[in-house]
């Protein structure tokens, strides 16, 4: 979310406050939402995002508001004014200038320093075989609310693309990302990589660390992977399989692809959680 120009001011700031994990912030715990922009020394709102704070979550004085890059790093600010609506139900002007009423810095104060997350030593990451697009967006939606690195959208020799080939809705699977780190308060976004045949994705997973398949009836999971991989409704090949020794159970029942990503997701970064704090 942030361009390189502005990373680079943000490292140079001796004043950053450090936090282990968004946990730790109870200022951002509170905050009302959290927002993105490029350029977190220069906010400047979409329409969208104002109209969410208008007429959704009705931002007031003393309301708190989460302005991050998406990169780790982020500020807290707080509603002096209240943000005017417009019976209209047009919505405000997207640029701060020209219309003063809907400039940032006009409405919100800033009441923190400049505040970063750690960078994990560890990333972890969840392969998702394709499936139907409901089903996608709820595991690309739970995955980034439980603070996964990485989601790999995966070609497996089984999948089925249906008539029309392979379709993915990238703006829109972007934007539940969006939604979801706003949600879950996570400063850092997950980094979605489009679809691609496992067999060219692997060897790029694989540098992260351990790469587990999710496979019914095998071993457990442990804390040393750093990626799990879910397979398609027909399975994982016996090919596919011979790419990792690791073969792991996520249940005694059979899952639905969405179900197994949201586990493996939740595991794998409770794990990463344990392995920073010891």
């Amino acid at each position: 979310m942030s361009d390189k120009s502005s990373t680079n001011d943000i490292q140079a700031d001796d004043s950053i406050e450090i936090f282990q994990t968004a946990a730790n912030d109870l200022e951002l715990r509170k905050s009302k939402s959290m927002v993105f922009v490029k350029d977190i020394n220069h906010i400047i709102l979409d329409n969208s995002t104002w109209h969410h704070l208008i007429n959704v979550l009705r931002i007031s004085p003393g309301h708190l508001l989460s302005v991050s890059d998406g990169l780790g790093n982020y500020r807290i600010f707080r509603a002096e004014h209240h943000i005017k609506s417009t019976s209209s139900g047009r919505l405000p002007k997207a640029k701060n200038t020209g219309d003063p009423t809907y400039n940032f810095d006009n409405i919100f104060i800033p009441v923190t320093k400049l505040r970063r997350l750690l960078t994990d030593s560890k990333e972890v990451g969840v392969g998702l075989s394709l499936c139907k697009a409901d089903k996608l967006e709820w595991a690309v939606q739970k995955l980034t609310e439980v603070g996964v690195d990485h989601i790999w959208l995966l070609l497996a020799e089984r999948s089925q693309t249906g008539k029309d080939g392979a379709k993915v809705n990238y703006e829109r699977l972007r934007k539940i990302i969006l939604e979801a780190a706003s949600q879950a308060r996570r400063p850092r976004l997950c980094i979605l990589h489009e679809l691609t045949s496992l067999k060219d994705a692997y060897p790029e997973i694989s540098k992260m660390g351990p790469v587990a398949f999710a496979e019914p009836g095998q071993g457990q999971f442990s804390s040393r992977f750093c990626s799990i991989l879910i397979g398609p409704e027909g399975g994982w090949s016996k090919e596919e399989l011979a790419l990792s020794e690791n073969h792991i159970s996520l249940s005694d029942g059979i899952l639905r692809v969405e179900t197994a990503a949201a586990i493996s997701g939740y595991l794998l970064s409770t794990a990463k959680g344990l392995n920073a704090q010891g």
